[in-house]
């Protein structure tokens, strides 16, 4: 690596511990506009040079159980994103380098209650659809 690539942070508030009834919301600060969203029901991942987003859990989160399981591609067999899992699986990494012509990167975040064993996937991109 011949420079130091950006890292923006995305927190993941998930609630529920059911399939049926886990909704996700996602608080971050944007470098393409520099405002902060709170509890937004989408994410807005597209940046104007290299960047690597580390989505976390927050603390209600982990304390009802959840996990990162990682990431799939949207909609399955389109390119997949290079990852890194933090510890213990409350946060990941996506890479993200700049296209030649901007896209949308399409993914989802699969996740796991470790106390109720359900398993959730949401697109970061696409909003909270339980």
């Amino acid at each position: 690596m011949e420079y130091a690539i950006a890292q923006r942070t995305v927190t993941i508030s998930l609630s529920g511990r059911h399939e049926n009834d886990a909704q996700v919301a996602y608080s971050y600060w944007s470098p393409n506009d520099g405002l902060t969203r709170s509890a937004s029901a989408t994410c807005d991942l597209y940046q104007k040079e290299d960047t690597n987003t580390l989505f976390l859990l927050d603390y209600a989160a982990t304390r009802n159980g959840w996990t990162i399981v990682g990431t799939e591609p949207n909609p399955a067999g389109a390119p997949a994103l290079d990852t890194i899992a933090g510890p213990d699986d409350l946060s990941i990494m996506t890479l993200f380098r700049t296209p030649v012509t901007p896209e949308r990167f399409n993914f989802y975040i699969v996740y796991k209650n470790m106390i109720t064993g359900a398993t959730v996937r949401f697109d970061p991109q696409e909003g909270n659809i339980p």
